[in-house]
């Protein structure tokens, strides 16, 4: 059946490729959705992007009319400055991001080192994330360069207008949390509630900072549901 709404555009986060989105891609078409891996891996490994906005200028030609850009992480940070430039983009899901990323300093080092936190890679899931989850995930860090890693890290610590940005956002925003997220604010949710008027909130149970992979099936349903939101809304102005 063709999808008369708005598309998706999926932008996995810092460290990651489009395989992050593994378990809910086969719930869309090819018509309906695009998942992208960011320069810097695979195919797009010779390419150069080292900022927010190089990363969203380079995929910039990939908005089609009417998208939605769902990005988790520093993919939110991405699908901000593509909505803010681009008038295609007709709304956002930002899935366990935030309008700032910073990173430990201490992070930051052992990346440059060449060597991925453990620490950091077990804070990223809930407690009772299923140990084959977690087994995929360590194989999933040897698809990047580690320091392309360091390059996305780095990337969402130095983007510094991130507020600015999502306070001047005009289209409808959805921000998707997991309940046992600890990679963002604590305050989180009441700072983009304050900031702009067009944000919605959402929160997983049993889900850490990857929600697509731990609660694909509650994810898919928000997305569903926003998708029909914004396919009222096309075609007018909100106000």
């Amino acid at each position: 059946m063709k999808n008369d709404g708005p598309t998706f555009l999926f932008i996995h986060g810092a460290g990651g490729t489009q395989s992050k989105w593994r378990l809910i891609k086969e719930a869309f078409t090819s018509d309906e959705a695009t998942f992208i891996d960011l320069p810097g891996r695979k195919k797009n490994a010779e390419l150069s992007e080292r900022t927010i906005r190089e990363f969203s200028s380079a995929l910039s030609s990939s908005i089609g009319e009417d998208t939605i850009v769902v990005g988790h992480s520093m993919g939110g940070l991405i699908a901000m400055d593509l909505a803010i430039k681009n008038p295609n983009v007709k709304g956002i899901v930002l899935v366990a991001s935030h309008f700032h990323l910073p990173v430990h300093e201490k992070v930051l080092n052992q990346l440059e080192n060449g060597t991925f936190p453990e620490g950091l890679f077990f804070a990223s899931y809930s407690k009772q994330a299923d140990t084959k989850l977690l087994e995929e995930e360590k194989e999933e860090l040897s698809l990047v360069d580690m320091n392309q890693i360091f390059i996305d890290f780095s990337a969402c610590n130095d983007y510094k207008n991130g507020k600015e940005t999502f306070a001047e956002l005009q289209v409808p925003i959805l921000i998707i949390y997991g309940d046992e997220d600890r990679m963002l604010p604590k305050d989180s949710r009441e700072q983009v509630l304050a900031l702009n008027k067009h944000t919605s909130i959402k929160t997983i149970e049993k889900s850490g900072h990857y929600v697509m992979l731990e609660q694909p099936e509650k994810l898919l349903v928000e997305l569903r549901n926003f998708q029909k939101e914004v396919s009222v809304l096309k075609g007018s102005e909100i106000t």
